[in-house]
């Protein structure tokens, strides 16, 4: 955890040990990056407000280099701290004050998400998704994609021809009822396409005009 309230992260880190769960914690954001290649954590939460370098900027940075599943903290609980979170590549968000008991629920939806039992390869048009390592290779090129986009890929490679709404996608991603970002969902979308396209000049995932977006399978070879 990255928060530069002590009594806070001293709090949490008593809950969570009751729960089965370790957390290290770092008060200045500029050491965290260190700390987190020590640790090597499977999850990282990270609060917004911090007067040496907020949130967002350290979550800039470590989206740069890593994929780790990150959980947000607002003070404000404004829609666009959410929304510019979701944009940067993290995986959910939590509003100061909240619940410990949220946190941890929050913490093993996502824990379960990463490390669910292995399943056979997805093989679809360029695509070989591995579940088990949470890897995916576009016509023989392994490419990066965080925890959310990730899921994104996984869920509509998974379901060729399905139509997903924004709000589909956004429930299911978060495995809980949340509010609707489409908007947030829009720009996961494009972040996606964008890491697809730079191995790959096919267009499989598909805009539907007043529901939401589709994978359609495309081989080596297909015209777009």
């Amino acid at each position: 955890m990255i928060d530069d309230d002590r009594a806070l992260t001293e709090l949490l880190s008593s809950y969570v040990a009751t729960h089965g769960l370790e957390m290290v914690s770092a008060q200045d954001p500029r050491d965290a990056l260190d700390k987190i290649k020590k640790e090597n954590p499977d999850l990282l939460i990270l609060d917004v407000m911090m007067p040496q370098k907020d949130g967002f900027a350290v979550l800039k940075d470590l989206r740069t280099s890593s994929s780790i599943p990150i959980i947000m903290l607002t003070a404000r609980g404004e829609s666009v701290d959410r929304i510019l979170g979701l944009e940067l590549g993290a995986d959910d968000y939590i509003s100061k004050p909240f619940e410990p008991r949220e946190l941890v629920a929050r913490i093993r939806a996502i824990l379960k998400r990463t490390s669910r039992a292995p399943e056979d390869l997805i093989k679809s048009g360029d695509f070989v998704i591995n579940p088990a390592t949470r890897s995916v290779r576009i016509k023989d090129h392994e490419v990066d994609f965080t925890t959310m986009e990730y899921d994104l890929l996984h869920l509509l490679v998974s379901n060729p021809g399905r139509k997903f709404s924004r709000d589909q996608l956004l429930s299911t991603l978060h495995e809980t009822e949340t509010e609707s970002y489409g908007r947030a969902i829009d720009n996961l979308v494009n972040r996606v396409r964008k890491k697809i396209e730079t191995v790959s000049d096919s267009s499989c995932i598909k805009t539907v005009w007043g529901t939401g977006y589709m994978y359609t399978e495309i081989r080596r070879g297909d015209s777009d």
